[in-house]
């Protein structure tokens, strides 16, 4: 199955300052530890939390 993608629309995010990712560390530790857990990925901004988990 092929994907077709002349739809995507993609932008470039940054900032001129690194942001503190400690809380998106400290997220992951906690995860990893749990045995259903194989992978985690974790990133932050100053509002919000991202987090993907296998």
């Amino acid at each position: 199955m092929g994907y077709n993608n002349k739809d995507l629309s993609i932008s470039q995010v940054h900032t001129s300052k690194p942001i503190d990712q400690s809380v998106a560390n400290h997220a992951k530790e906690k995860m990893i530890t749990k045995d259903e857990i194989t992978d985690v990925r974790a990133v932050n901004t100053d509002k919000e939390l991202l987090v993907a988990i296998r």
